[in-house]
């Protein structure tokens, strides 16, 4: 038989993924994107500020509570970024916190946005709104990594 394939490859340190997932569909593909980026090495925290209340989705809660992924609802307050103690962090808030700047700069590396499919129409409401703000590019790019 042919040899086995490769392991994938590991990301070189421990990069900061923020997921943020929605309510819908694309928010549960984000909840299975955090569990297996977990499995791969990277620092994962969601952030799911309306959670869809279905066993599924539960499901996959509970499968990310018990790898110690944080699964945090939306805040605003202190600077508090993912890092080496996240699960840590997590059990001191069960918000998600921006930096000083009110910003999600330094919160993680990598933001996977996971709020809502294409199919999504009509104003966006609280909290998405304010998040959908925050990922909105600024006027000048980020400096390079």
């Amino acid at each position: 038989p042919p040899p086995p394939p490769p392991p994938a490859p590991r990301p070189p340190r421990r990069t900061r993924v923020l997921v943020l997932a929605g309510p819908g569909n694309n928010g549960g593909d984000g909840l299975v994107a955090a569990r297996h980026l977990t499995h791969f090495g990277y620092d994962v925290c969601v952030c799911y500020p309306k959670p869809t209340s279905r066993p599924l989705y539960d499901g996959l809660v509970t499968q990310l509570r018990h790898l110690d992924v944080p699964v945090l609802s939306w805040g605003l307050g202190k600077e508090s970024s993912l890092g080496e103690s996240t699960a840590a962090s997590a059990a001191a808030s069960t918000s998600l916190r921006l930096s000083p700047k009110g910003t999600f700069e330094g919160v993680a590396d990598v933001i996977i946005d996971a709020l809502f499919g294409f199919g999504f129409s009509g104003p966006l409401r609280a909290p998405f709104d304010e998040i959908v703000h925050l990922l909105t590019p600024g006027s000048t790019p980020p400096p390079p990594p």
